[in-house]
């Protein structure tokens, strides 16, 4: 028999007695006993006569007594409404009640007063009678209640008054001295032991059990599971966070992947905050735990680290989710704070969905190219078709090399006008602050579209300039004074421009700038541009004079192509 039938068949009896209901702490015996036992008990209206009391801070026996009767009344609310009340030794004892403290008020005789309120206390508990009384936190009782006087309590209620008593007891709880006591007595009162002690599955479908409809609780149960949780309340508060979190959304639409990612990353950072004392790795130490310190941890020397931080690196890399970025951060700050920032939460939600649609996007873009490569069939009307949808939610992204290759393949396709369009739009997207792109284009390999690179080129040259070309010069004469905007200076001056500035500022600098500018690699359209202005210019000046001429080859500038011969001038 499980425990639950058996613990239902023990507070459905009619016969008193006594059982224990113990386990370790954090496994949910209290909420097991609430939302397993009793709610369905209480569910049968004849069956109301029950009293939960809470021994954390009771001091004395007689403020035990009290309490147990004081926890009748909130749960006999119906008998106050019986027809028959009138004749009902316990409402006759509630009117009374209602006078009392008029009474002790008026009662100004201590002697009287205190018999009064003896006199309260006795024929309260006297009244407390067949009734199912569950005490918890006993370990958290006043130092003023031995533990003694508590189990002849729990004995006289169930000898005297018929009631049912389930004690609820952390294993391991008490000191020392309780311990013996209870060791030395439990035979005489309790007519049972029951240990609560579920699995790691259970435990967490009962702390999520009021989640059990939400879409998100399987993401959230696997999470759990994965991180080993089973302490309930660490369960509950991380439902609690989850559906807090996806609350401050709002009514916009997730994404399935939006939404296990906050279930999967909350769950490791309640566990992270609230999981200490169950081996949880710090919330700290979560938060820097990012995929390249788990390339690096891979990489280490293990011998370095502690045995509770190989653990804890290895739980979260096993997890597979690494936080680290603001919606994350966003989502450690409210299980530090324990309520949730719903507009910051609402804005970093936003940002993740974009990255999300983006990923997306790139996954569709790399699915239609595979069309190409993955394939020999004669598909290309599919293969244009896929293209033509994929590339422009990425194309705010992509690099030139990819925009080159989708181009070419449209083209191929018989679809040239679509690949100009592209072209068009992507060089579009990359103006006003993000000119700067347009530098970078061969980073990833050779553009030489013809197409591609005169559009590039033009957006760079119309681009305004930012640096006077003297300055530009002397920064790419110095030692590592590359920057786009000095070869941007060079790329849109005249060659008679450059030649003045140079002849003006010979000297070091301006020898070296020559050289940096016309050893220029490939591939860039502004570079390639830069170049061939500081050959125009080396060549207007190679044609002053035979000594010119003679300078100028030094750097590879001879006027074969576009003037004299050098050598002629000089004979």
């Amino acid at each position: 028999m499980s425990i639950e039938n058996a613990l239902e068949n023990f507070v459905s009896s009619k016969e008193p007695g006594a059982l224990v209901l113990q386990g370790k702490w954090g496994l949910g015996k209290t909420y097991f006993w609430r939302r397993r036992v009793v709610e369905r008990y209480l569910a049968k209206p004849w069956r109301k006569k029950y009293s939960y009391v809470s021994l954390f801070g009771i001091g004395s026996l007689s403020d035990m007594k009290v309490a147990v009767y004081q926890a009748t009344q909130e749960f006999d609310h119906d008998l106050r409404r019986k027809w028959w009340r009138w004749i009902h030794p316990q409402w006759i004892w509630w009117r009374i009640q209602s006078f009392l403290p008029i009474a002790l008020d008026v009662a100004d005789i201590p002697y009287l007063r205190t018999g009064l309120a003896k006199s309260y206390d006795a024929l309260s508990y006297y009244l407390v009678k067949g009734r199912l009384i569950c005490f918890d936190d006993i370990e958290r009782r006043g130092e003023g209640l031995p533990m003694l006087d508590f189990l002849g309590l729990v004995s006289q209620l169930v000898d005297k008054q018929g009631c049912r008593v389930v004690v609820i007891l952390n294993t391991g709880g008490l000191n020392a001295t309780d311990q013996k006591v209870w060791d030395d007595n439990k035979e005489k009162v309790f007519h049972g032991e029951m240990t609560y002690a579920p699995s790691i599955e259970q435990s967490i479908d009962l702390g999520l059990e009021t989640y059990s409809g939400e879409t998100w609780y399987p993401i959230a149960r696997k999470a759990l599971s994965d991180l080993r949780v089973s302490n309930i309340r660490i369960v509950q508060r991380t439902g609690r966070h989850v559906k807090a979190a996806l609350d401050s959304a709002g009514k916009r639409e997730l994404y399935p992947r939006t939404i296990e990612s906050i279930v999967r990353v909350l769950a490791l950072l309640t566990y992270a905050h609230s999981g200490q004392a169950e081996g949880a790795p710090p919330l700290d130490f979560v938060m820097r735990s990012g995929p390249f310190d788990m390339a690096l941890y891979s990489m280490s020397d293990k011998k370095d680290r502690t045995e509770k931080e190989l653990a804890w690196m290895q739980l979260i890399s096993d997890y597979q989710i690494f936080v680290g970025d603001e919606l994350d951060k966003a989502l450690c700050q409210m299980v530090i704070n324990g309520y949730p920032d719903p507009a910051l939460i609402a804005s970093e939600v936003d940002a993740y969905q974009s990255n999300v649609e983006l990923e997306s996007s790139k996954e569709a873009f790399e699915k239609a190219w595979s069309l190409f490569h993955d394939t020999l069939a004669e598909n290309q009307e599919e293969l244009a078709d896929a293209l033509e949808k994929a590339w422009p939610p990425v194309s705010h992204v992509e690099r030139a090399h990819n925009l080159q290759s989708t181009v070419r393949l449209l083209r191929l396709l018989g679809r040239p006008e679509v690949g100009s369009k592209f072209i068009k739009a992507w060089i579009e997207q990359r103006g006003g602050e993000r000119l700067g792109d347009l530098d970078e284009v061969a980073m990833f390999g050779p553009i030489d579209d013809p197409e591609l690179v005169e559009a590039i080129r033009q957006a760079q040259l119309k681009a305004p300039v930012v640096m006077d070309l003297k300055e530009a010069l002397e920064l790419l004469g110095s030692s590592g004074g590359i920057s786009d905007a000095a070869i941007q200076s060079v790329a849109k001056s005249t060659p008679e421009r450059i030649a003045s500035v140079l002849t003006e500022h010979a000297g070091a600098k301006a020898r070296r700038a020559i050289k940096t500018v016309l050893d220029f690699g490939t591939g860039n359209p502004l570079w390639a541009e830069a170049r061939q202005k500081m050959r125009q210019a080396c060549e207007e000046i190679a044609k002053r004079s035979p000594l010119s001429a003679e300078r100028m080859s030094r750097y590879g500038v001879t006027l074969s192509a576009s003037g004299p011969d050098a050598k002629n001038q000089m004979n």
